[in-house]
């Protein structure tokens, strides 16, 4: 089960989407508008590989969307398997950030296919 909170002191906007194995959260986004677009790209993925590459995704069309209504300047990934019996749930398979960049999503989508190349026997076993 998935589940988000806003509370109301948040600044606008603030709000969220769950639904079965999805979560969507943000805080001064432009508008709904930026949630409901990633959440129209959300389907079935096997593996982290293919995790990741949605969340990439699914990022970039909340951003072209309106995003952060006051720009871009860090983006961030994290993503662990919590279905894998082998899963320490404590550790991240992947976690980068990329701080105070021009573009940060396209960076973190350059850093993040780098990271899946290296891994990507790992991933894909």
């Amino acid at each position: 089960e998935a589940a988000v909170h806003t509370g109301k002191d948040c600044l606008p906007f603030a709000g969220g989407l769950s639904d079965k194995g999805l979560a969507i959260v943000g805080n001064l986004l432009s508008g709904p508008e930026v949630i409901s677009s990633m959440k129209s790209l959300f389907r079935e993925v096997e593996g982290i590989y293919d995790l990741a590459n949605l969340t990439m995704e699914m990022m970039m069309a909340g951003e072209k969307a309106g995003g952060d209504s006051r720009g871009l300047q860090s983006a961030a990934v994290l993503i662990r398997d919590m279905s894998s019996p082998k899963s320490d749930f404590s550790a991240a398979e992947i976690d980068i950030r990329v701080d105070d960049h021009s573009d940060p999503l396209t960076e973190l989508n350059r850093v993040l296919k780098l990271a899946l190349e290296a891994e990507k026997p790992k991933l894909l076993s």
